[in-house]
């Protein structure tokens, strides 16, 4: 499997944080994501369709803390993503649907993304992708230089991904509306 460290984290001032990474990265894009997340007991599977016409299946495994954490993956590119969706909702229920726009600044081997999730808002994620030699203690050092250059704090960082972070959103307002219907029927 392939590794990597990485950490998520909100961001107030997109401006700000976007001009920081752009005078430290090599190239940048921005892509659009929609991520269909599939019930999975041993980690997250997910079907990535980007710009509405190329896709990848990911399955991966990543602790949910706030802190560096290493994430492990698998990616298989999907040509026929329209069939293959349709196999994987025949085959698995569904957990959600997370859209996002996303812009890559690649700074050598070390991807930052700026997130724009759809009812959720403005996130930046740090990737350190390892390679096989690589230690965890380098890749962790790497990662930490990365958010002091981008300013990102420790009580910024956010625990989980953004089908966990809709799931949580989601079961707030439910609950909330819950109990508001409650008090106002009985």
């Amino acid at each position: 499997m392939n590794r990597n460290i990485e950490i998520k984290a909100l961001v107030s001032n997109r401006l700000h944080f976007c001009n920081i990474a752009e005078s430290i990265c090599d190239n940048q894009k921005t892509v659009t994501h929609v991520d269909t997340y599939f019930v999975c007991t041993n980690g997250r599977l997910k079907l990535r369709v980007s710009d509405y016409d190329s896709a990848e299946l990911i399955f991966y495994q990543r602790e949910n803390n706030p802190s560096p954490k290493i994430s492990q993956y698998l990616r298989y590119p999907a040509k026929e993503w329209k069939s293959l969706l349709e196999f994987l909702k025949r085959s698995f229920d569904i957990r959600g649907v997370v859209r996002k726009k996303r812009t890559i600044f690649l700074v050598g081997q070390n991807h930052i993304h700026i997130d724009e999730v759809e009812d959720l808002g403005l996130f930046a994620e740090l990737e350190v992708i390892m390679e096989p030699y690589q230690s965890i203690e380098v890749s962790k050092q790497v990662l930490q230089e990365l958010m002091l250059r981008l300013g990102i704090r420790e009580e910024e960082l956010v625990s989980g991904s953004y089908i966990d972070l809709i799931e949580k959103k989601n079961s707030i307002l439910k609950d909330t509306e819950s109990t508001f219907f409650s008090k106002v029927l009985m």
